[in-house]
């Protein structure tokens, strides 16, 4: 299979078009648009972006012709497919979605048939899902709450180490303690006057 391998290719001179490749599936040919046309345009990318929007599907590209040609990007978790020419897919991994846009602009076509319900020219493109930025807002959240950790655990191991405990004496034990440190003083006055 063709696209199996499909990964962008490293990007070159940017005068430079890239050349993209006739893809073969099972039950679908994708055609790659003209080199000298500008690419596809995109949105911004939303944070922690995992999903796509496919645009420009033929009319009787089912689920599985979907899945079977954007399977080759990565594992997909989700498709919501319209009644209409478009689709969300869903992958388990953010690099997955970059694979997917190299995909925009190339002429999709389903088995032999020259039927206009059968070809469809795809556009790729971000998608703004909310489980996504869910996603991502909690690992942000993660990696604040590990990063507050490791900076307390290199304070505690720059902080001095604490005096030893205070002692607290009850009213008999100060009063004993007392008595002796009196005598304690006493005898040292002594000593020292010889």
């Amino acid at each position: 299979m063709g696209g199996i391998s499909l990964v962008p290719p490293p990007p070159g001179p940017p005068d430079m078009p890239i050349i993209k490749e006739i893809i073969h599936c099972k039950s679908c040919t994708l055609f790659p648009q003209n080199p000298n046309l500008p690419p596809p345009s995109t949105r911004e990318r939303p944070p922690g972006c995992k999903t796509v929007f496919v645009g420009g599907l033929p009319e009787n590209a089912t689920e599985e012709i979907v899945r079977e040609v954007f399977d080759q990007c990565g594992e997909i978790i989700a498709i919501r497919k319209s009644k209409k020419n478009f689709c969300h897919l869903r992958y388990s991994e953010e690099f997955m979605v970059d694979k997917a846009l190299y995909l925009s602009g190339y002429r999709m076509r389903i088995g032999s048939s020259t039927d206009k319900k059968d070809s469809g020219r795809i556009h790729v493109d971000f998608a703004q899902a909310r489980d996504d930025l869910y996603e991502w807002e909690c690992q942000q959240r993660l990696f604040a709450r590990e990063e507050r950790h490791r900076r307390k655990i290199h304070e505690d191991r720059l902080r001095p180490p604490s005096p030893p405990p205070i002692v607290h004496f009850s009213e008999h034990e100060a009063a004993m303690l007392a008595e002796r440190l009196k005598g304690e003083d006493r005898t040292e006055f002594k000593i020292s006057c010889f």
